[in-house]
């Protein structure tokens, strides 16, 4: 209840006039035909949004760059707690492009997509951004990742960590408009998969049991939380204020969601590959462990 309340107060309320359907038609006119305008060559489609909330395009461009484009679209009909975390997402992400993150992780070694300037901001409803595979070419799926490409991904998480330690680097300005705490796997948005766990416990699953037991209290010792809060007190998953060892977590890093480059020919022997990331939807604040 206090995250899709805290949902509703970023999107600015339920309530929209015709001054503000006017500025979406605007923006979904200048976001459809504006690009082939300016010298826009061939889309071809990458592969759906998650649950068929949109499609991710590539753009080829006249001067043979490319753009890649991710058009939100929610299904019609969808409604819940599952839609609103996705529906967030996308504004969360879309947050994080549009600062100036992006350019300071990037100088700091932890490359990023930046926002393609020949195409509108990036907004909830669609993300224009610049294409990673024009430097690191190499993907990998859910398995198959070489040491030089593992290494690289740790050195990658690692320098994300660095530039945004405790806040650092324009972090905290930014917090607002980021998710309470970073990552997909957090308790508070998995209830419906504690109150299984907990079932599973009463049905006599020792492990569930001990899981079930433990999960408050990992989440709070992970958020800083020294004292529990009382029954009674709402709990919005944030991180308390003057926690320490935090800084912003991608919230989805895995192998899909990485981009390679080769390794490096040097004399003596392969210089080591490099780790670009991009789907910042479930990015912010938390313990860097997770």
């Amino acid at each position: 209840r206090c995250e899709l309340s805290a949902m509703r107060t970023f999107r600015g309320g339920a309530c929209e006039n015709a001054n503000v359907h006017s500025r979406r038609k605007k923006k979904f006119i200048e976001a459809c035909f504006i690009p082939r305008a300016r010298g826009m060559e061939k889309v071809a489609v990458i592969q759906p949004l998650w649950e068929g909330y949109g499609v991710a395009e590539r753009v080829t461009n006249a001067d043979g760059t490319s753009t890649i484009v991710k058009r939100v679209k929610p299904p019609p009909g969808r409604t819940g707690l599952s839609h609103e975390r996705k529906v967030m997402s996308y504004r969360v992400e879309a947050a994080f492009y549009a600062s100036e993150l992006p350019s300071k992780l990037c100088a700091a070694g932890a490359a990023v997509a930046l926002p393609a300037s020949s195409f509108p901001p990036p907004s909830h409803e669609q993300i224009s951004l610049t294409d990673l595979t024009a430097t690191h070419a190499i993907q990998r799926q859910k398995a198959g990742l070489s040491t030089s490409e593992l290494k690289a991904a740790l050195r990658w998480a690692a320098n994300l960590h660095a530039a945004t330690w405790e806040g650092s680097g324009g972090l905290v300005e930014l917090l607002p408009s980021l998710w309470p705490t970073g990552t997909f796997f957090r308790l508070q948005t998995r209830h419906e998969e504690l109150e299984t766990l907990s079932a599973a416990a009463v049905d006599g699953g020792d492990s569930s049991s001990l899981l079930a037991r433990v999960a408050k209290a990992v989440d709070w010792r992970l958020r800083g939380v020294r004292t529990p809060p009382r029954p009674d007190e709402a709990d919005d998953g944030r991180l308390v204020a003057g926690a320490s060892g935090w800084a912003l977590l991608h919230g989805d890093l895995k192998a899909p969601n990485l981009f390679f480059s080769a390794e490096v020919a040097v004399p003596a022997s392969p210089g080591p590959a490099s780790a670009a990331a991009c789907d910042f939807q479930y990015t912010g604040p938390g313990c860097v462990m997770l």
